[in-house]
């Protein structure tokens, strides 16, 4: 192949360009345009680029001294590190970003829902709609929440029922401690007592074995009878009214015991038995 070069002037270039050309074209890879090959001239290495032109079957070509090139690589070394920093930190930023927006907003959004239904909002939901697990968490939470406030209505429900028993209950309920004091009433209970209410009842009766029992060894004897079972039923006694005069009633109640089968506090039900007893005593006395 016969290779001619010119300079940009139009002068003819030095035969070891030439050489070093023709090697490019002889050598050149089908489909690389590029070419690149060094050579030594005046004591120093020259490198040349040489670059296809398919539309003119021409060669551009540019030669450039080694010592040019290793001054440039410093700069390109800065630049391609700089490059590389800046698009780490681009990177990261996105990271940072795609996990903001796909784990903790919505965290701190299930957080902050979880905090307000605990205060007693129970119509706050989730909105996360995603297909990953964070979207089926928040799925859960919401059906969760559903399901409490359905049980939190019923057991409201349940619950006004209980106190519309408790309160309008004939005979007395009670709750008391171990040792006698009570821990709730019902209104029928300071009634049949005399007492104006549930308040003036736990008030006054500090100490029920001296404060209502008329033999405060029946207190005594009642307790022991939870040594042996659960429940005690039909336990009559004598119990003083707040004025005073006293009164038959009977006791049944259960005994509510801690995880170690120890008894914690009594509750059960009082009747007043005062006129059967009454009765019992006059026929007694008729037939005595």
């Amino acid at each position: 192949m016969c290779v001619h070069i010119r300079d940009a002037k139009g002068n003819k270039d030095r035969p070891e360009l030439s050489r070093v050309l023709a090697k490019i074209v002889n050598d050149r890879i089908p489909g690389h345009r590029l070419s690149v090959d060094n050579f030594l001239a005046e004591g120093k290495v020259q490198y040349l680029f040489a670059y296809k032109l398919d539309f003119l079957d021409w060669y551009f070509a540019i030669v450039t001294p080694e010592e040019e090139i290793l001054k440039m690589l410093p700069q390109y070394r800065r630049d391609f590190i700089s490059g590389a920093i800046g698009a780490s930190l681009l990177l990261l930023l996105i990271v940072i970003v795609i996990i903001w927006f796909s784990v903790i907003k919505p965290i701190n959004t299930l957080t902050k829902t979880a905090n307000e239904i605990r205060m007693g909002d129970l119509d706050k939901t989730v909105n996360i709609k995603t297909c990953d697990e964070i979207g089926e968490l928040s799925k859960a939470f919401n059906d969760m929440t559903g399901r409490l406030k359905t049980q939190m209505r019923e057991l409201k429900t349940a619950e006004e029922k209980y106190r519309s028993i408790f309160e309008n209950a004939v005979k007395g309920i009670f709750q008391t401690t171990v040792d006698g004091r009570f821990i709730s009433a019902s209104p029928s209970m300071a009634s049949i007592l005399d007492y104006n209410d549930t308040d003036d009842l736990m008030k006054c009766v500090s100490y029920p074995a001296r404060d209502l029992y008329v033999d405060p060894a029946q207190r005594d004897e009642l307790i022991r009878m939870f040594d042996v079972g659960d429940t005690v039923s039909d336990f009559e006694t004598r119990f003083y009214k707040k004025d005073g005069s006293t009164l038959w009633v009977s006791l049944n109640a259960r005994a509510a015991r801690d995880t170690k089968g120890r008894l914690s506090y009594l509750e059960g039900f009082l009747s007043d038995i005062t006129k059967r007893k009454q009765a019992e005593e006059a026929l007694f006395k008729l037939n005595k």
